[in-house]
């Protein structure tokens, strides 16, 4: 959301050489700064051209407030931007992988954010490190793609369970695995999501994340799933915790690495 010329090049010198007096106004913490993001979302450029970034952004930048204060617990210090390093990644990425248990892929996205945070805190006449334009942010590739295959599918599909939800569980299972939808998309269908062009019906949306519009024909499968009515909705983490409970019920236990 920045012009590039020369007014910016003259003011982002002044305030690398310190010649410019800094803002008092503007918090020097990281998770102000965060914070900051999330308070002026609006005005941000976005992917697509125009500007305001989505729901599911927004949380992350909230998660990742959640996360680097957790971090900043652990280590008893309350970091600035100016002590967001190389050094600072390496230690998050650690701490991450080896204390929280959670991904490389999900520090970096972390990452990402916080260096986000930081390049518009120098915007604002804020310090920063100046190895900040080293730390990687580029998630390493996955070997190994977790899947369920038809085999899979049918064992779920011919499951009776007695559990209001993991019957739930189990028909949004089947239902995403049909629309290949993000969980945040597919969670929030519902009838109202139908619309009906020449005699056939469509779920039509607008994605969450890329704000594009999806159109998608209801075939026969997804009619057998829906005959029963629609599954009610659920959070992502509660829907993420049964499909592992919806799984091993219905004998889906081969190891995978």
């Amino acid at each position: 959301g920045v012009s590039i010329d020369k007014e910016w090049l003259v003011d982002v010198i002044d305030v690398f050489f310190l010649r410019k007096v800094r803002s008092n106004t503007h918090s020097e913490y990281l998770i102000d700064n965060i914070q900051y993001l999330i308070d002026n979302n609006q005005y941000r450029k976005n992917n697509i051209g125009g500007t305001g970034i989505s729901k599911s952004r927004i949380d992350d930048y909230k998660t990742c407030i959640r996360l680097t204060d957790e971090f900043s617990k652990q280590t008893r210090k309350k970091y600035k931007v100016k002590d967001i390093s190389e050094v600072f990644s390496r230690e998050f990425e650690r701490w991450f992988v080896e204390v929280k248990g959670l991904t490389l892929n999900y520090a970096k996205r972390n990452l990402n954010v916080i260096k986000a945070a930081c390049n518009e805190a120098q915007i604002n006449g804020i310090e920063i490190s100046l190895s900040l334009s080293r730390i990687s942010t580029a998630t390493t590739k996955n070997e190994y793609v977790i899947y369920l295959n038809e085999t899979d599918l049918k064992k779920i599909q011919n499951k009776e369970f007695d559990n209001q939800r993991l019957n739930n569980a189990k028909k949004w299972i089947l239902l995403g695995c049909q629309l290949g939808q993000r969980g945040e998309d597919l969670l929030r269908l519902n009838e109202s999501y139908i619309t009906e062009y020449n005699g056939k019906k469509y779920f039509e949306f607008i994605q969450e994340k890329t704000s594009k519009p999806i159109k998608i024909p209801i075939h026969d499968e997804i009619s057998k799933i829906l005959e029963t009515g629609f599954p009610y909705k659920v959070s992502l983490p509660k829907f993420n915790e049964a499909i592992h409970d919806v799984c091993e019920l219905a004998e889906i236990n081969e190891e995978t690495e």
